[in-house]
């Protein structure tokens, strides 16, 4: 899977072993270090799934997800991570997969030496990603499209060049119809909101935006008119989802390192009680790896909205038993209260309880497709 660029994989971990986890701070901070973005651009990394003919290292999701746990394993940091992770799904999901050859030129290569990145600008204030509440629209004025809204929780917003809003762009019946429209950052009427404070996966950052009237050009459209939403919001999620384990799976391997650590300073006797939690850990490890991998082929391979959101159920319980079962250990060896070990054992538990409500109707959706089947 990962043969094209086997190279740079290789080196994620020490990177992020050299680079990030030296970084005293780091997972606290407030204030994105746009430094360690121009040495993550330096070093290949902002380029891995995007292809090599357009300065990229050729990866697919699946060498992303690799990247990604090295990374948050070695950095001992799940936020650069997700903004990482957010940087690579612009690129290789909406702009390789549904920009016209122009865009994919005139985005992809700066995106790959790291001079440029998107946010994607979805859910909106007190209303979430419901397609049926959204309300930014664009609308067709003279030769161009007017984007006027509001947009919230968007993953590198304070230091995106771009923003793709998905927006309203007419009806179909009392169904609205969704377009993507690129609006970069200089674009007038542009009003970038203050950093939001999530409390976990720092330093990544967030914040909400404002479109006054903000004119481009209609060229900016990416993809189909009216089509974005069953094109290309509604199969973004789930892939999200499936990439959000490389950060996981990362924190969840060091997270087990720490716990080997404690329990090795312990007498033979009180090791001797650990052995069959730590066994289950492990096994458990492998077994959300291995679910992952699978996932990550449906998302390579052409993605099966069924099969992959039995899959992406499957992550999530898996997930929350596997914390469950960290915390019991954990508390029971006395590992709580280590700052670092906190701070990405608390990444890991609010990451995992995510869309929990969405989790439930997937689950739901699961059960019909069965009854009917009966």
């Amino acid at each position: 899977m990962y043969e094209k660029c086997s190279h740079l994989l290789d080196g994620v971990e020490r990177f992020a072993e050299r680079e990030v986890a030296s970084r005293e701070g780091l997972s606290r901070a407030d204030v994105f270090p746009t430094d360690l973005w121009e040495k993550m651009a330096g070093a290949g990394l902002l380029g891995l799934a995007i292809p090599e003919r357009l300065g990229g290292a050729g990866g697919d999701y699946g060498s992303a997800i690799a990247a990604l746990k090295g990374f948050a394993r070695g950095g001992r940091n799940m936020g650069m991570a997700l903004s990482w992770m957010i940087h690579l799904l612009v690129a290789r999901f909406f702009i390789l997969s549904f920009g016209r050859e122009d865009q994919v030129e005139a985005y992809l290569r700066p995106m790959a030496k790291g001079d440029i990145t998107g946010s994607i600008a979805i859910s909106e204030p007190g209303t979430g990603a419901h397609p049926k509440h959204l309300k930014t629209t664009a609308r067709i004025v003279d030769d161009g499209y007017e984007v006027n809204g509001e947009k919230t929780y968007l993953t590198n917003g304070t230091f995106a060049d771009f923003f793709m809003v998905f927006s309203v762009t007419g009806f179909s019946g009392d169904r609205k119809a969704f377009t993507f429209v690129i609006v970069p950052r200089d674009t007038r009427g542009f009003q970038p909101g203050s950093l939001m404070k999530i409390g976990f996966l720092r330093p990544s950052p967030h914040c909400g935006v404002r479109f006054d009237r903000c004119r481009v050009p209609l060229s900016n459209q990416l993809g189909e008119d009216g089509r974005a939403y069953e094109q290309m919001s509604k199969p973004f999620r789930p892939l999200e989802d499936v990439l959000l384990m490389g950060p996981l799976l990362g924190g969840m391997a060091w997270q087990l390192e720490a716990l080997l650590e404690e329990v090795r300073k312990k007498s033979p006797r009180d090791r001797e009680g650990l052995k069959e939690k730590l066994g289950f850990l492990q096994a458990s490890l492998e077994t959300i790896e291995v679910t992952t991998g699978e996932a990550a082929r449906l998302c390579d391979g052409g993605l099966d909205p069924e099969r992959l959101d039995v899959l992406t159920v499957a992550l999530k319980v898996q997930s929350k038993n596997h914390q469950a079962l960290v915390d019991a250990v954990a508390s029971g060896i006395g590992v709580t209260g280590a700052p670092e070990f906190d701070v990405i054992t608390q990444d890991l538990r609010k990451t995992i309880g995510l869309a929990d409500q969405v989790i439930q109707i997937k689950t739901r959706n699961i059960g019909e497709r069965l009854l009917s089947k009966g």
